[in-house]
C-alpha cells in the first residue's frame, strides 16, 4: 500500500485546522479532563483509539478508501450546529460537534465502507467528551432507594426523607459523591474496552456493555448500604469519615475485578490478520477540491464566531443600587441558610425582603467562564439542605421551580427560582438558552439574571405575580461601538 505524500500532507493540513478552529472546546474539554477526577480517564482514551487503530492496521482492506463528497452536508450542518450550541454555551454539545467534525471530515476522506472498518475505535473517542453529571441526581435517588430496600431485608429500621436515611443511632445523607457517577462512567467505558478486545460476536458484546452498566449501579447501592449497616453495629463509629472513602475504594476495586471475571466467561478467540497482498496494492489518494472545501467550512466557521464575540461597551448599574431602588425595604444580609452557589456570577446580591430571603446573580455576558445556566451551579447549599421535592409552575408567560428543602433536623423550606433574560422569566433552561441565543445575535452578549426567593409561612400568594414582575426591571444597558 502506497501513501500519496500530498494525500499525507493534506490530512495533517486539516487535522491542524480542525485543531485551531475548536480549540476552545477541545481546552475546554482537557480542563474538565484536570479538574474532575470523575474525568480524569479521558487523558487515557486517545492513546488507547491510537493502539486500537495500530491493532487494525494489518487488517485493513485499503482498496476500500475512496473520498466521498456527499459528506460536505452532513459536516456543514454541525457547523451551524456547533455556532448555536456556542452562543448558547452548552460546552458537552460544542464538544459533541467537534468529535462529530472530526469523524465526517475522516469519512469524506476516506469513504464509509474504509471507515466501517475502524468504526469501534472512531466510536471509543466518544468517551473522551465529558458527560454524565446529568445523571447524579437520578442515581442519588437508586442509591437511597436501594438502600432502604436492603435495609429492610435485614430488618434495620429506617426512614427515608428525601436524601436523608434516618437508622435509631445516626443519620445518612445520599450526597453527591455517593452517587457513584465517577465509578459508573469510567466503568463503562472500561466495560466497552473489554468487551470489544474480548468478544467477537456483536450479542456476546452488547451483554458484557449492559452488566457494565448496570452492576455499577447496584454495587453502588449495596455499598451505600454497607456503609449504613456498619455505622449501625459499630454505634457510628466507622465508615461515616476517611474510612467510609477507603470502605469505598476496596469496594469498587473488588467490582472491577468481578467485572474482569465476568469477561472470562465465553471469551472468544483474537481474530487472526489476514494480510492479503490485494490489501497492499493501491494507494491512498483525495481530491484538493475536497481538502479545501472541508478546510474552508472549517475556518468560515471560527471566523463568523470569532465576529459574534466582538465586545460592545457595557454601561451597567450597581446590582444592590438596582435592587436597593426597586425594593425600598430590601435589607442586605451575608448569610443564607439555603445560598445558592454561582461563583463565576458578575455580581451577586442577598438579602431581606420583608420576610422572605432573596438571592440574585447577575450575569453581565454569558461565555464558558461565566455560564448564567450551568450544571456546575447549585440552587441551594448542598452541604446544609437535601431536596426533598421540586415541580415547575407555570404563570401566563412566565414559569418558576418551587423546591421543598430540608435538613437533617428536618426542617423544611420552600424556595422559588427562575431565570430572567431581557424580559423573559422562566425555570425551564432550553428556553432560557434560546432566549441567551437571541440576546447575543443582537449583540448582547446573553446577559441575565439568577433568581431565588425563600417563601415564608406568611406569604400572601396573591402578592407572588406582582413581585415576579417587579423583577422584571432589573436590566444591564449596552452601548455598541
Amino acid at each position: 500500500m502506497k501513501i500519496n505524500q500530498k494525500f499525507f500532507s493534506y490530512c495533517l493540513g486539516l487535522l491542524f485546522i480542525w485543531l485551531l478552529s475548536y480549540y476552545s472546546a477541545l481546552s475546554n474539554m482537557v480542563q474538565v479532563w484536570y479538574q474532575s477526577n470523575t474525568y480524569t480517564h479521558g487523558f487515557f482514551i486517545v492513546p488507547i483509539v491510537f493502539y486500537l487503530l495500530w491493532q487494525k492496521r494489518h487488517g485493513l482492506d485499503y482498496r476500500l478508501q475512496k473520498s466521498e463528497w456527499f459528506w460536505l452536508l452532513p459536516l456543514i450542518l454541525i457547523q451551524g450546529a456547533f455556532i448555536v450550541f456556542t452562543l448558547l454555551g452548552i460546552n458537552l454539545l460544542t464538544q459533541l460537534c467537534a468529535y462529530l467534525t472530526l469523524l465526517l471530515g475522516i469519512t469524506s476522506l476516506f469513504g464509509w465502507r474504509f471507515v466501517i472498518q475502524i468504526a469501534f475505535p472512531l466510536g471509543y473517542l466518544i468517551f473522551a467528551i465529558p458527560f454524565g453529571e446529568e445523571f447524579v441526581p437520578g442515581l442519588q435517588n437508586i442509591t437511597a432507594q436501594l438502600s432502604v430496600f436492603f435495609l429492610n431485608l435485614i430488618n434495620i429500621p429506617v426512614y427515608q426523607e428525601g436524601l436523608y436515611l434516618y437508622i435509631p443511632n445516626g443519620t445518612f445523607e445520599v450526597a453527591e459523591a455517593c452517587a457513584g457517577i465517577r465509578f459508573l462512567i469510567a466503568s463503562v467505558a472500561l466495560g466497552c474496552l473489554y468487551a470489544y478486545l474480548n468478544y467477537q460476536k456483536m450479542w456476546k458484546r452488547t451483554l458484557f456493555v449492559l452488566i457494565a452498566c448496570t452492576l455499577p449501579i447496584l454495587a453502588n447501592g449495596i455499598r451505600a448500604f454497607g456503609i449504613i449497616v456498619i455505622g449501625h453495629y459499630s454505634d457510628m463509629k466507622y465508615a461515616t469519615g476517611a474510612d467510609h472513602l477507603i470502605y469505598g475504594w476496596f469496594f469498587f476495586a473488588f467490582i472491577i475485578l468481578l467485572l474482569f471475571w465476568i469477561g472470562q466467561i465465553g471469551r472468544d478467540p483474537e481474530p487472526e490478520y489476514k494480510t492479503s497482498s490485494k490489501h497492499k496494492t493501491g494507494s491512498l489518494n483525495v481530491s484538493p477540491y475536497l481538502v479545501s472545501l472541508i478546510a474552508i467550512t472549517l475556518v468560515a466557521t471560527a471566523g463568523y464566531l470569532n465576529y459574534l464575540k466582538k465586545s460592545d461597551s457595557i454601561q451597567k448599574a450597581n446590582l444592590q443600587t438596582q435592587i436597593s431602588q426597586i425594593f425600598p425595604g430590601f435589607e442586605l444580609s451575608n448569610e443564607l441558610t439555603w445560598q445558592p452557589i454561582f461563583t463565576d456570577a458578575h455580581a451577586q446580591a442577598q438579602g431581606k425582603l420583608e420576610s422572605n430571603s432573596v438571592y440574585v446573580a447577575q450575569y453581565t455576558h454569558d461565555n464558558s467562564s461565566h455560564e448564567l445556566v450551568s450544571g456546575l451551579h447549585r440552587h441551594f447549599d448542598i452541604e446544609r439542605w437535601t431536596l426533598f421535592d421540586s415541580h415547575q409552575v407555570k404563570l401566563n408567560n412566565k414559569s418558576y421551580t418551587e423546591l421543598t428543602l430540608v435538613t437533617v433536623q428536618g426542617h423544611k423550606i420552600k424556595v422559588r427560582y427562575w431565570y430572567q433574560v431581557k424580559q423573559q422569566q422562566s425555570s425551564d433552561k432550553l428556553r432560557t438558552k434560546i432566549a441567551q441565543l437571541k440576546s447575543k445575535l443582537l449583540h448582547q452578549h446573553g446577559a441575565g439574571y439568577f433568581i431565588a426567593v425563600q417563601i415564608s409561612k406568611d406569604f400572601d400568594e396573591q402578592n407572588w405575580p406582582a413581585l415576579m414582575h417587579r423583577f422584571k426591571q432589573l436590566d444591564i444597558n449596552y452601548e455598541t461601538e
